[in-house]
């Protein structure tokens, strides 16, 4: 049992039901201070008016979450932008080399390393510690709700036992009584009145039962109560069969229960249950005729409760919830203004708060929707053989140090254009003929002189510039291929590639079924680098070949298909690519990188969170959605080439810290 416990808790279940709970602690606070501020606005409102409200306002708290996480796993099939990489593989494939006893690895996923998450602002820094927190607290804090629901669970169902008791110890009230319950009942189109029955432990008289209600009067006060008072007393329980209020009454205990925690929801309950109680005053007044009658009876009643105060409080545990205070419902009925309480200061605190908390919650639910990522790093060395094969202590080789940075492109160039060198890029035409045997020359030199690719030499101090810059911006991914050691002369390549899911077309079942069947496809999206080192005096010889895919988005089709007398136009997807592919040699000094920019291309930024769920309800609506504008985005490569043989100490890494 406890490990079945625990798997729910941890499992899609309990990731659901927490996502849920995250949701209605804002949706409380957003609800209740908004009814609070309408009820201190609207001084002058009825009751009708403020229980309809409050109704509402319930209806959202518990409604609210279930709609926001179903909506939210929707989301991903109906967005039409941009997804991020399913999976992302760094592949490294090197000549004739020697293998390092343990090449340091940094691999991160196609999400933003939480080493480049950190933010750019105090709030940021708090709001990020705080949705960790929460995120931590999410397995002890659930096992705590689940128990204390399953308690007051408990005391419910013990409560409406309890209650059934008090019903089966009722006995059949006298027949005056009932004569009036059915005269009563007639004006207020109930074809069937409630059984009336006198308890002798009651202090006040309750309608119990949802499908076979029952009146119950305390016998100590039904014996001496007027007739007048009498029938004001049952025409307000009879009002409370009409409008159906002991279901209301049960559906508020379990809302009260899953959100035992959250004091706003209980303050909507009790509010809703003294409207409630109100309009039931209203409703007996207008077929009895006699306010003071129903004031004088709940005067009684008062004394009652004065005399036995115990009896009360079970009773009131039994009917499944506190009872109300009388003093206003007697003010009201006597004609005289019931005291407003002081303007509270909660609702503007509990606004800000509810904000806070939606921030929380959408990240935990939908924040961010894009499939989860693995890496994977597939590494294969050829080793050389025959007499040019030397130990692995003497011969030279060179060690590549490779970042893969994508992001904004203005942020960075406004860092750092002042302190770049640029790199005057000869297009290696002899690996351009070797790649592209079929084309003519005068193609092969147009290409190289239309290359995309533009370089940068960068010192150590501007390369942790820049490498700090992308960890300070959340828009900004910044992936390390592992080290790899190659021969002098040997040639290495490194791969990041990611494969985009898509819809490619739409199949009918076959066997003459109802509905569709997606065919699902992939398109790859990433770079390729190979890179060819040669030793000289304190520097290294380099050529860079690069072939980069990238892809800018998809273009949703409809293919329409009639069925019977219905057309039905589900949609596909076409994927739009750009390639980049260059080739060229440089001079690297000791300790100096090389920076390699691919491009540039618009990228629509994602819209998440509450506005993707914005969006889709207005595009259900039929309405206009949010646009987001363009964004300029920018593919580098960070390249350092450091000679090395079995004699010489690695030179340090460049490490950043997030402080």
């Amino acid at each position: 049992m406890p490990t079945l416990a625990s798997s729910l808790i941890e499992g899609p279940a309990g990731q659901g039901v927490w996502i849920m709970l995250l949701h209605a602690v804002w949706l409380g606070l957003l609800a209740a201070a908004t009814v609070a501020l309408t009820f201190r606005v609207g001084v002058r409102l009825s009751h009708r008016a403020r229980y309809a409200i409050l109704a509402v306002a319930m209806i959202v708290v518990a409604a609210g979450p279930v709609s926001l996480v179903g909506w939210s796993a929707a989301l991903p099939s109906r967005a039409v932008e941009k997804a991020a990489p399913a999976s992302t593989e760094l592949i490294v494939q090197v000549g004739p080399a020697s293998p390092e006893p343990e090449p340091e690895r940094r691999t991160t996923t196609a999400g933003p390393p939480a080493s480049r998450q950190a933010p750019r602002s105090n709030a940021t820094l708090a709001l990020a510690r705080l949705i960790a927190a929460v995120e931590r607290a999410r397995t002890p804090l659930l096992s705590v709700w689940s128990i204390v629901v399953l308690a007051l669970a408990a005391v419910l169902i013990l409560g409406m036992r309890s209650l059934a008791s008090l019903r089966r110890e009722g006995e059949l009230a006298p027949h005056s009584i009932r004569d009036r319950v059915d005269r009563l009942a007639l004006p207020l189109g109930i074809a069937r009145a409630p059984t009336v029955l006198i308890h002798p432990r009651l202090v006040e008289p309750f309608l119990c039962g949802i499908f076979r209600p029952a009146i119950l009067l305390p016998a100590r006060w039904s014996h001496d109560a007027p007739t007048a008072s009498l029938d004001a007393i049952l025409a307000h329980e009879l009002a409370h069969a009409v409008r159906r209020d002991q279901l209301v009454n049960v559906l508020q205990r379990l809302l009260e229960i899953a959100l035992f925690f959250h004091p706003a929801v209980h303050w909507l309950s009790r509010s809703l249950r003294r409207e409630r109680e109100h309009l039931a005053d209203a409703m007996a007044v207008r077929f009895t005729g006699d306010p003071l009658a129903l004031a004088e009876s709940l005067q009684s009643i008062a004394r009652l409760r004065l005399e036995s105060p115990r009896i009360a409080a079970a009773a009131g545990a039994s009917l499944g919830g506190p009872s109300t205070s009388l003093l206003p419902r007697i003010q009201e009925l006597i004609g005289m203004t019931p005291s407003r309480p002081r303007l509270a200061l909660w609702p503007f605190a509990a606004l800000p708060a509810a904000g806070l908390f939606a921030l929380v919650a959408l990240s935990a639910g939908f924040a961010d929707d894009r499939p989860a990522a693995s890496s994977r790093v597939e590494t294969s060395r050829r080793e050389s053989t025959g007499p040019a094969a030397k130990s692995s202590t003497d011969r030279p080789m060179i060690r590549y140090e490779v970042r893969f940075i994508t992001g904004p492109a203005e942020p960075w160039r406004m860092l750092m254009l002042p302190r770049l060198k640029p790199l005057k890029l000869d297009a290696d035409l002899a690996a351009l003929r070797t790649k592209y045997p079929g084309l003519p020359d005068d193609q092969i030199k147009a290409m190289a002189a239309d290359s995309d690719l533009n370089a940068w030499l960068l010192d150590e101090k501007a390369v942790i510039d820049l490498l700090t810059r992308a960890q300070q911006d959340t828009r900004t991914n910044c992936l390390q291929a592992p080290k790899v050691t190659a021969d002098d002369g040997a040639r290495a390549t490194i791969s990041n590639r990611g494969k985009h899911h898509y819809v490619a077309g739409i199949d009918r079942p076959e066997n003459g079924k109802v509905g569709f069947v997606p065919v699902v496809k992939n398109v790859m999206e990433g770079i390729t680098l190979d890179l060819t080192g040669k030793r000289l005096p304190h520097a290294t010889r380099l050529t860079v070949g690069l072939d980069a895919t990238r892809l800018l988005g998809f273009h949703t089709m409809h293919q329409y298909h009639r069925i019977g007398e219905q057309i039905q136009a589900p949609q596909y997807q076409i994927p739009t690519t750009a390639k980049t592919r260059g080739s060229f040699d440089c001079t690297l000094a000791e300790g100096t990188y090389l920076l390699v920019s691919l491009g540039v291309h618009d990228e629509a930024r994602p819209i998440r969170g509450a506005a993707s769920l914005a969006n889709g309800v207005l595009g259900a609506a039929g309405l206009p959605t949010v646009q987001n504008e363009p964004e300029t985005i920018e593919w580098l490569v960070l390249i350092r080439a450091e000679p090395m043989d079995g004699t010489e100490k690695p030179r340090p890494t460049v490490q950043v810290s997030n402080n």
